[in-house]
């Protein structure tokens, strides 16, 4: 793509407790700026799921520190679910987020 995009189709798993769920994503990455992944709307797990990770330099001069914001949103198909969900969203947030930080010290040093 000509603003520098790449958009690809991509098999993720979800997986808490003793729920585990595979589903297609379309996952769009924007160099240096962001990546989103919209699960398709043919998952049994959810109605709706978006992630958009964010990232900009951070606001401190003279530093390479980067500002991450992770903007999660999804709806359950199963009340059961959303219920169990509802309960450990805190958790599971937290966990996306250091999965990544420590996948990017794996990357990145």
């Amino acid at each position: 793509m000509s603003d520098g995009k790449q958009v690809l189709e991509a098999e993720m798993t979800v997986g808490f407790l003793a729920f585990k769920e595979s589903y297609v994503s379309t996952v769009t990455c924007t160099p240096e700026s962001a990546v989103e992944a919209v699960a398709s709307s043919g998952t049994p797990l959810f109605k709706a799921l978006s992630t958009i990770w964010r990232f900009e330099p951070a606001p401190e001069p003279n530093t390479k520190s980067t500002l991450v914001t992770l903007d999660l949103v999804y709806a359950f198909s199963n009340p059961l679910h959303a219920s169990v969900s509802s309960a450990f969203f805190g958790q599971v947030s937290k966990a996306m987020v250091q999965a990544f930080e420590d996948r990017c010290r794996r990357v990145y040093g």
